[in-house]
């Protein structure tokens, strides 16, 4: 593979982050999915980097705290969907803007924040948002209305209840005055409204000539089965489906099409050569939506730690500063990797003071190809379904209910015999690695081959048993 690194110049790339809601790895015709909605996702993964063993939690909660922060779940505490109760999420934990508004980047967010949503129910015992998460633009679901339709906004994009047309001025004019407030968006569908906003903010950076990191979690495709007529899905220019499944595949149409759409407002503004591009999902598809990936029926899904349907979702990278062969990536990488390998990526100078120093590793290299692979797992968790923690690598999958699987092929587990973790010692090691993050989280785990649950920090090594070849507790 050739290799041609950039130049270095005084100015940093612009980062432009996509994150899909709810659509894993399975809806994609580039991951060998018989599914085929979006047509401009492939076209872009034709010229970009392609991760083919990328994991995060199967719930968007932990799997967007595991983004902000680039911590484990067992760090920071983040293992449910309770913008309200992540109370172990805290100001020093909401990082990925704050590194790049520290580094004199304009920053911006439109979407759907979820763990660090708590900053903004507590106010007066946070500094403002932007201050706390390092976002100066914010345009946010305040999650008290509809998800799509009409809903209320948490913003400070200009001041009092501007329309549609109004918020998305403002946000290309970098002189207006801006207030922090809460007020419903009548008359909107609120994608487009993100859509638009995104677009402004990139205009407005071929005013400002400042770098911009400009980070988008959307709110397609999620929920409902069924449209509420209170909050259709869909723009109502759009006709609906008249079934769930269907009704899915036209919310994922959607997102490709947004992105799509932002994506050629980036060429035609003239700063695509200058703007390093992500595109992943902040979890799994939801079981109820079916799907075939190379031959393979997928089962279950969001939700689900153990199942690769509910952890394995889409990365695709493109830095046009690089010339490069597209390429595949197969080692394990995971949701808390992406802020160190952005920072690695822009050349910032590290994080700013008063935040913690993220668990995930840096990816560059193997992006860059100075370095070809590494051996590490995913530690995934969710509160939801169990089993509540997993580790895993392409093949293996152990999970705290005491159950070992092994993945030939993705999305095809079969168990196998709990003895293999003391004939394969990496596999011991991980374990060991399993329950200690899960202890953390107080998860009850059970070894392979027991039937009994270890309360947390009930013994001090695990280590295998020479007369059942299974792993035991040792107090």
């Amino acid at each position: 593979m050739s290799l041609v690194l950039p130049e270095v110049r005084a100015e940093h790339p612009n980062v432009l982050l996509f994150l899909m809601d709810d659509i894993g790895a399975d809806r994609f015709r580039f991951y060998g999915s018989n599914i085929n909605y979006s047509p401009n996702l492939n076209e872009f993964a034709k010229t970009a980097t392609r991760f083919d063993a990328f994991f995060t939690h199967p719930l968007c909660g932990p799997s967007r705290a595991a983004l902000l922060s680039g911590r484990f779940s067992s760090n920071t505490g983040a293992l449910n969907n309770g913008h309200r109760r992540n109370t172990y999420f805290d100001p020093s934990e909401c990082t990925l803007g704050a590194t790049f508004q520290h580094a004199g980047y304009d920053t911006a967010i439109f979407g759907k924040v979820h763990a660090a949503h708590r900053f903004f129910f507590q106010r007066g015992k946070w500094p403002a948002f932007d201050e706390v998460c390092g976002f100066n633009h914010w345009a946010l679901w305040a999650r008290s209305s509809p998800r799509y339709a009409n809903s209320t906004i948490l913003t400070n994009i200009g001041t009092g209840d501007l329309t549609f047309n109004n918020l998305v001025g403002v946000m290309k004019n970098p002189n207006v005055s801006s207030t922090e407030r809460e007020y419903r968006a009548w008359n909107t569908y609120h994608p487009h409204l993100n859509r638009e906003l995104a677009k402004a903010f990139i205009t407005r950076a071929t005013v400002t000539k400042k770098p911009f990191f400009l980070y988008l979690p959307m709110l397609l495709a999620h929920g409902p089965f069924e449209d509420n007529i209170r909050d259709p899905s869909l723009p109502s220019d759009m006709l609906t489906a008249p079934d769930g499944v269907s009704l899915f595949g036209q919310r994922q149409m959607l997102a490709d099409a947004i992105i799509g759409d932002i994506l050629r407002h980036l060429r035609v503004s003239g700063l695509e050569s200058d703007t390093i591009v992500l595109v992943s999902s902040d979890n799994g598809t939801p079981r109820a939506y079916p799907s075939v990936v190379n031959g393979i029926v997928t089962r279950s899904g969001k939700r689900f730690a153990a199942h690769t349907k509910g952890t394995r979702v889409p990365l695709l990278i493109k830095d046009p500063r690089l010339t490069l062969q597209p390429s595949i990536i197969t080692s394990v990488t995971h949701m808390h990797d992406i802020l160190p390998t952005l920072v690695e990526a822009t050349g910032i100078d590290g994080y700013p003071s008063g935040k913690d120093i993220p668990d995930g590793r840096s990816f560059w290299q193997m992006i860059t190809g100075e370095l070809q692979d590494w051996s590490r797992w995913a530690l995934l968790f969710t509160d939801s379904r169990p089993p509540n923690g997993v580790i895993r690598n392409q093949q293996y999958i152990l999970g705290t209910d005491g159950n070992v699987f092994y993945e030939e092929q993705w999305y095809n587990r079969v168990a196998i015999p709990p003895q293999i973790v003391c004939s394969q010692r990496f596999l011991l090691r991980k374990l060991r690695t399993l329950v200690h993050e899960a202890w953390k989280l107080d998860i009850h785990c059970k070894l392979p081959g027991s039937k009994d649950e270890l309360c947390p920090w009930s013994c001090t090594r695990i280590e295998c048993n020479s007369e059942t070849d299974l792993p035991e507790c040792i107090a």
